[in-house]
């Protein structure tokens, strides 16, 4: 039997280790609905699997990752995404923010802090410079919970 979802979209979510012992977590949102944009949610996440698996920086697998959907995608739709590595060993989390809602960090305190804003553009608008795409980086201390979201939390 198969029976059909009701309705597809381009929200997604990933997380995997590198060679490097670092936990690199992906969360993103591909505009539009339907088909469309759950096509290119998929292409998405398989182009940051193959460029997370050569050990760049979060800004260097954001920007490669626009160069290719910029080529690829169509001109109405876009993605955005946060792109993080942590290091469990020194407790530090770098980022890439291309646009997405930005996370929360809850202190073991109770305390709530937003974490920064974006630090690249979209990804697969349009063309940008290399400075274009940055990163930050903050420090997890013991207790403390990073929380990633996607645009329908907001909505």
């Amino acid at each position: 039997m198969n029976i059909p979802a009701n309705h597809v979209a381009g929200d997604f979510y990933d997380y995997f280790l590198d060679g490097q012992g670092r936990l690199t977590l992906v969360i993103a949102d591909v505009s539009g609905h339907g088909v469309p944009a759950a096509i290119l949610m998929a292409v998405t996440r398989t182009l940051i699997r193959n460029i997370a698996s050569s050990g760049l920086s979060p800004a260097q697998i954001v920007r490669r990752a626009d160069a290719v959907l910029i080529q690829d995608s169509a001109a109405d739709m876009f993605v955005t995404m946060i792109l993080c590595q942590y290091d469990p060993g020194t407790g530090e989390l770098t980022y890439a923010n291309a646009g997405h809602p930005a996370p929360c960090l809850v202190r073991a305190t109770g305390e709530i802090e937003p974490v920064g804003t974006s630090t690249a553009p979209l990804l697969g608008v349009g063309f940008y410079n290399e400075e274009d795409f940055t990163q930050a980086t903050i420090h997890l201390a013991m207790g403390d919970t990073f929380v990633l979201y996607t645009g329908g939390v907001p909505e």
